[in-house]
Protein backbone atom coordinates (compact mmCIF):
# COMPACT_ATOMS: atom_id res chain seq x y z
CA UNK A 1 0.00 0.00 0.00
CA UNK A 2 2.16 3.12 -1.13
CA UNK A 3 -0.09 5.65 -1.01
CA UNK A 4 -2.58 5.92 2.08
CA UNK A 5 -3.96 9.60 1.72
CA UNK A 6 -7.67 10.58 0.61
CA UNK A 7 -8.19 11.42 -3.34
CA UNK A 8 -7.64 14.83 -4.55
CA UNK A 9 -9.27 16.24 -7.22
CA UNK A 10 -7.50 16.07 -10.76
CA UNK A 11 -8.81 19.72 -11.73
CA UNK A 12 -8.04 22.05 -8.76
CA UNK A 13 -5.79 19.70 -6.57
CA UNK A 14 -8.14 19.93 -3.19
CA UNK A 15 -8.62 16.86 -1.06
CA UNK A 16 -11.85 15.28 -0.77
CA UNK A 17 -13.41 14.98 2.64
CA UNK A 18 -13.54 11.70 4.35
CA UNK A 19 -16.79 10.89 3.79
CA UNK A 20 -17.11 12.42 0.49
CA UNK A 21 -13.97 10.22 -0.70
CA UNK A 22 -16.45 7.01 1.00
CA UNK A 23 -20.21 7.69 -0.70
CA UNK A 24 -18.13 8.05 -4.12
CA UNK A 25 -16.66 5.02 -3.49
CA UNK A 26 -19.59 3.20 -4.57
CA UNK A 27 -20.32 5.72 -7.46
CA UNK A 28 -19.18 6.71 -11.28
CA UNK A 29 -18.28 9.94 -11.17
CA UNK A 30 -17.83 12.67 -8.28
CA UNK A 31 -18.67 16.42 -8.25
CA UNK A 32 -15.76 18.34 -6.42
CA UNK A 33 -17.17 20.56 -3.52
CA UNK A 34 -14.80 23.02 -4.50
CA UNK A 35 -14.51 23.68 -7.83
CA UNK A 36 -17.51 22.21 -9.25
CA UNK A 37 -16.28 19.73 -12.12
CA UNK A 38 -17.12 16.28 -12.22
CA UNK A 39 -14.21 13.13 -11.87
CA UNK A 40 -14.01 9.86 -13.01
CA UNK A 41 -13.79 7.53 -9.64
CA UNK A 42 -11.59 4.58 -9.18
CA UNK A 43 -10.31 2.15 -6.75
CA UNK A 44 -6.96 1.55 -5.86
CA UNK A 45 -6.07 -2.50 -6.32
CA UNK A 46 -5.07 -2.54 -3.08
CA UNK A 47 -8.37 -2.63 -1.48
CA UNK A 48 -8.63 -6.29 -2.99
CA UNK A 49 -5.52 -7.55 -1.04
CA UNK A 50 -6.69 -5.74 2.06
CA UNK A 51 -10.43 -7.52 1.64
CA UNK A 52 -8.80 -10.77 1.23
CA UNK A 53 -6.51 -10.44 4.27
CA UNK A 54 -9.78 -9.17 6.04
CA UNK A 55 -11.74 -12.52 4.89
CA UNK A 56 -8.73 -14.63 5.93
CA UNK A 57 -8.45 -13.42 9.23
CA UNK A 58 -12.45 -13.37 9.46
CA UNK A 59 -12.68 -17.22 8.59
CA UNK A 60 -9.69 -17.88 10.71
CA UNK A 61 -11.73 -16.28 13.89
CA UNK A 62 -15.00 -18.21 12.75
CA UNK A 63 -13.41 -21.41 12.34
CA UNK A 64 -11.43 -21.03 15.92
CA UNK A 65 -14.42 -19.84 17.59
CA UNK A 66 -16.45 -23.21 16.28
CA UNK A 67 -13.98 -25.63 16.89
CA UNK A 68 -12.91 -24.51 20.45
CA UNK A 69 -16.93 -24.02 21.48
CA UNK A 70 -19.52 -21.84 22.73
CA UNK A 71 -17.10 -20.15 25.06
CA UNK A 72 -15.51 -18.34 22.42
CA UNK A 73 -18.25 -17.77 20.24
CA UNK A 74 -18.41 -13.87 21.37
CA UNK A 75 -14.67 -13.49 20.63
CA UNK A 76 -15.41 -14.90 17.05
CA UNK A 77 -18.03 -12.44 16.67
CA UNK A 78 -15.88 -9.53 17.57
CA UNK A 79 -13.16 -10.21 15.60
CA UNK A 80 -15.29 -10.56 12.53
CA UNK A 81 -17.03 -7.37 13.36
CA UNK A 82 -13.78 -5.44 14.02
CA UNK A 83 -12.35 -6.84 10.82
CA UNK A 84 -15.20 -5.26 8.76
CA UNK A 85 -15.10 -1.89 10.46
CA UNK A 86 -11.52 -1.56 9.71
CA UNK A 87 -12.13 -2.49 6.32
CA UNK A 88 -14.79 -0.12 5.92
CA UNK A 89 -12.51 2.41 7.83
CA UNK A 90 -9.74 2.16 5.48
CA UNK A 91 -11.97 1.76 1.99
CA UNK A 92 -11.93 5.80 1.16
CA UNK A 93 -8.07 6.27 1.66
CA UNK A 94 -8.20 3.50 -1.70
CA UNK A 95 -10.05 5.46 -3.87
CA UNK A 96 -8.98 7.34 -6.58
CA UNK A 97 -10.51 10.58 -8.84
CA UNK A 98 -9.16 10.90 -12.68
CA UNK A 99 -10.21 13.35 -15.01
CA UNK A 100 -12.89 12.41 -17.56
CA UNK A 101 -11.54 11.81 -21.19
CA UNK A 102 -13.18 13.14 -24.32
CA UNK A 103 -14.65 9.69 -25.16
CA UNK A 104 -16.53 9.30 -21.47
CA UNK A 105 -19.87 9.95 -21.65
CA UNK A 106 -20.71 11.84 -17.84
CA UNK A 107 -23.23 9.63 -16.08
CA UNK A 108 -26.88 11.23 -16.32
CA UNK A 109 -27.20 11.44 -12.27
CA UNK A 110 -24.16 14.03 -12.54
CA UNK A 111 -25.74 16.07 -15.03
CA UNK A 112 -29.00 16.06 -13.72
CA UNK A 113 -27.47 17.46 -10.20
CA UNK A 114 -26.07 20.73 -12.01
CA UNK A 115 -29.63 21.79 -13.71
CA UNK A 116 -31.86 23.71 -11.55
CA UNK A 117 -35.19 22.00 -10.65
CA UNK A 118 -38.19 23.95 -12.46
CA UNK A 119 -41.38 22.73 -10.66
CA UNK A 120 -44.01 24.08 -12.99
CA UNK A 121 -48.02 24.72 -11.93
CA UNK A 122 -49.48 21.55 -10.67
CA UNK A 123 -51.75 19.62 -12.91
CA UNK A 124 -54.42 16.62 -12.28
CA UNK A 125 -51.84 14.57 -13.56
CA UNK A 126 -49.10 14.58 -11.39
CA UNK A 127 -49.17 11.58 -8.88
CA UNK A 128 -47.87 12.57 -4.91
CA UNK A 129 -46.72 10.18 -2.41
CA UNK A 130 -46.45 9.62 1.40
Amino acid sequence: MKKFNLPDCPYCRSEAGYFDSFIAKNKEAHRCTNCGRVSKVGINTDIFRLFIITQIISIIAFVFAVIMGGRYCLFGLAVVVLCAIVFYAVSPFMVKFSKWRSRDTVPEEVEIQTHKNHSGPDSNKEIYSN
